[in-house]
Parts: C-alpha cells; structure tokens; sequence
C-alpha cells in the first residue's frame, strides 16, 4: 500500500524563471534605459548650468555685502572657461597695486566638485567688477565698456550645446543689482 502512495505522487514543479524570460525582461530594461538615457543627461546639464550660475550671483552678492559691513572697496573677480581650467571666483580687497589674478589664493571653484571639467562653458564680459565701500558698483571703476556691455556678465551654458540653453547673470546698475537672464535675452546672446 506504500508503495501504491508513492507512486501515485507527482513531483512538484520548481518555481523560478526560465531563460529564455529573463532575456527578455533585461532587453526590455535595455531598451528603456536608451530612450531615458538622453534626457537624463540634458536633465544634469541644466542642472550643472544652475548651480554654477546660482553660484556666481552668490559671490557677486557676497562680496557686495563684505564691501558694505567692512566699508573697504573690494574685487569680486571671475576665471576660468570650464572647459580646460575650472570655472571659479574671489573676492579681492583693493589694494595700492593693480589687481594680479596670478596673485589672487583665495579662490573658489564654482560648481562645488559636482561641475566636472568639460561639462560646461563658461565666460564673463569684463572678469572682475569693483564694488565701493557702500556697496554700489564704483562709479571711477566702470569706464566705457560697461555702457555697452553690461558691467558684468557671467554666462554658463552646456559644452557645445546652442546660445538657447545658455544662462546669465547680469549686473547692469551702479546700484549692482544682479538680475538672471536666459538665452537670447539682453547680454545673454553673445
């Protein structure tokens, strides 16, 4: 009688995935991940674009306000093209001396380690600009340039990528408002 139950007793099957279905399943993963794959990328740089922007104005505000609180007249200065040197900024007191970038120890490299060398371009019309002890664009610093430049523009846009996708920010006043601009608008086009 024993022998009869176990003989009547069928294996059970073992679960799990055939082959075949999980070729499948990584195919279809594959495929999904090459059509997301370029917008991500686009995604990050535009993301790149605004945190070195973002940081920019930051420096730009900064050494507006240490001009103000310590009454002296200060360099904010800009350097770099992102491309081959990193893109980054100082705040410089005024000395005696003409301002020497190659003198300047205290910079700071914009994008925070996040910017990787080649992933952005960056420019700026008239490198530096000098705020006075109250905390305006100084007046005797401007020149003639600035009417017709802007006095100082910071312009960041993705590695090879189209004027459209470029972003600015723009100090146009003595008062040294910084305002942001976008692509083909004024400053930001060229």
């Amino acid at each position: 009688m024993k022998a009869n139950r176990l003989r009547t007793r069928h294996k059970a099957p073992i679960a799990g995935f055939t082959l075949l279905e999980i070729l499948v399943v990584l195919i279809i993963i594959g495929v999904l991940f090459a059509i997301s794959a370029p917008s991500w990328n686009a995604l990050m740089n535009r993301q790149r674009v605004g945190t070195v922007r973002e940081q920019a104005v930051q420096v730009i505000r900064e050494g507006q306000n240490q001009a103000r609180t310590t009454r002296t007249r200060l360099f904010v200065v800009f350097d770099g093209d992102g491309v081959l040197t990193p893109a980054r900024a100082a705040i410089v007191p005024l000395g005696n001396a003409p301002l020497d970038v190659s003198a300047i120890k205290n910079w700071r490299t914009l994008g925070e380690g996040e910017v990787k060398l080649g992933t952005i371009e960056f420019s700026v019309v008239n490198e530096k600009i000098l705020f006075d002890n109250k905390g305006a664009v100084d007046r005797e610093w401007i020149g003639t340039s600035a009417a017709t430049d802007g006095i100082l523009v910071v312009k960041v846009k993705p590695r090879g990528a189209s004027v459209e996708t470029q972003r600015c920010a723009i100090v146009d006043t003595l008062l040294g408002a910084v305002r942001l601009a976008d692509g083909t608008q004024r400053y930001c086009d060229s």
